[in-house]
């Protein structure tokens, strides 16, 4: 009767193990889609998933009830027959005996059938969670006390663990290039803010509010942009936000002499550290489609557009009268040719480098990163290096910088403050 006690242990050793590996081991998504196709023992499972502390509380009592009886058991067994020199050679062989059938075993073939064990053992766990509900009871409010007032809480896929799993996909061939991009882009956004969105004041296209129709018209008639922001005596005094197509209803039925000040709308002012989702989500509220930005000082930085939030996550949306400007073309293994008004975050994107991770304040483009470093505007052929990378001006003026020569260096010190003379070696 003993001996069948003993193998009965080591079976359900087996399989307390096998369920711990299989209830853990399988991400819940999955075990959530199998409960949604119909599946009763799924369903249950997934029940018991809902409370992980209690559920690995069940196993683990299960599975030391067993062993701790099976210990028991073998050494009564040979203290009876072979005496008591016998007896910890037995519980060493049971030692080795539950470590192979009793651990590796099992929760190897679960691990790896997981999902099929994960409902063969449903039911079984479930009742034991019954069987054990007064130890439980017991057991449960010193763990909390033993771990802070926290008991186990199993983790959903972590943001990078879910950024590898895309990335995998793609190379795999599961997922096209462009969808890869698109969904990477996707968890970014939730990162930006308007000042790495927006189109910098300088690029901006404006009006003057006492403009009448008929003065305007020229403008209207060329201008690509829809939406277009009007402003009273300073660029900076933003006053309304003029809608291109109303405009030009208002000139094709023969009104000439109206204001723009008098056909456009309330500006819509956001700060420059406002979240783009929160933006997006205030476009939608508001039905807005422009903002402008401006900084603590009341100073307008810039605009931001649906297009502008949109091509974040799509890519670049060109208009047909657009002309395409590649801002980053690159000219070696680790050599790119970038606009001075290309962002510094892109950059730091296409190379993997940090070239802002010492600046004190963000720079929104690589033009402004430089002139803070040189505190100057630097002359053709003026070089600094930043993080690891030696910048070179290619083209300038003597108001801003047009293009920039930017080499990562390899095993070259990120500590390098002191810029490089012009026409120094490379």
């Amino acid at each position: 009767m003993e001996y069948v006690a003993i193998v009965i242990c080591l079976v359900f050793s087996g399989l307390f193990s096998g369920a711990e590996i299989a209830f853990f081991s399988l991400p819940e998504t999955k075990l959530q889609t199998m409960a949604e196709d119909g599946r009763r023992a799924a369903k249950l499972a997934l029940a018991l998933r809902q409370n992980p502390q209690r559920l690995l509380s069940t196993i683990l009592i299960g599975n030391n009830v067993v062993n701790l009886t099976a210990a028991a058991l073998i050494s009564i067994v040979t203290f009876e027959h072979f005496g008591s020199e016998a007896v910890a050679i037995a519980t060493g062989g049971l030692t080795v005996f539950v470590l192979i059938f009793g651990e590796i075993v099992p929760k190897t073939l679960c691990a790896k059938y997981a999902p099929s064990a994960v409902q063969y053992f449903a039911y079984m766990i479930y009742w034991m969670e019954k069987l054990f509900a007064p130890a439980l009871f017991l057991l449960e409010p010193l763990i909390l006390k033993l771990t802070g007032g926290r008991g186990l809480a199993v983790p959903f896929v972590t943001k990078e663990e879910l950024k590898i799993m895309i990335e995998a996909g793609g190379k795999a061939g599961v997922l096209e290039t462009e969808k890869v991009e698109m969904i990477k882009n996707l968890f970014e956004f939730t990162e930006l803010t308007a000042r790495d969105v927006m189109t910098p004041r300088i690029d901006t296209v404006v009006m003057d509010s006492n403009f009448t129709l008929d003065e305007a018209k020229e403008d209207l008639f060329n201008t690509k942009h829809s939406r277009i922001p009007v402003y009273e005596g300073i660029r900076d005094n933003i006053t309304g936000t003029l809608y291109r197509t109303h405009a030009l209803i208002e000139l094709a039925q023969g009104n000439r002499t109206s204001k723009l000040k008098e056909l456009a709308l309330p500006p819509l002012f956001i700060p420059i550290s406002k979240p783009v989702g929160d933006l997006l989500k205030q476009f939608q509220e508001e039905k807005r489609h422009l903002a402008i930005v401006v900084n603590e000082f009341g100073g307008v930085m810039g605009i931001v557009t649906t297009e502008d939030l949109l091509e974040e996550v799509v890519g670049d949306i060109l208009d047909e009268t657009d002309v395409s400007e590649e801002l980053i073309k690159r000219t070696g293994k680790n050599e790119i040719l970038v606009s001075g008004r290309t962002e510094v975050r892109k950059i730091n994107e296409f190379l993997k480098v940090a070239l802002d991770k010492d600046e004190d304040v963000i720079f929104y483009t690589i033009s402004g990163l430089i002139q803070q470093r040189l505190g100057h505007i630097p002359a053709v052929g003026e070089e600094l290096r930043v993080a690891g990378c030696l910048l070179t001006i290619r083209e300038a003026d003597n108001r801003s910088i047009k293009s920039v020569q930017i080499l990562k260096q390899e095993n070259v010190s990120q500590e390098e403050p002191e810029p490089a003379q012009a026409g120094s070696p490379t």
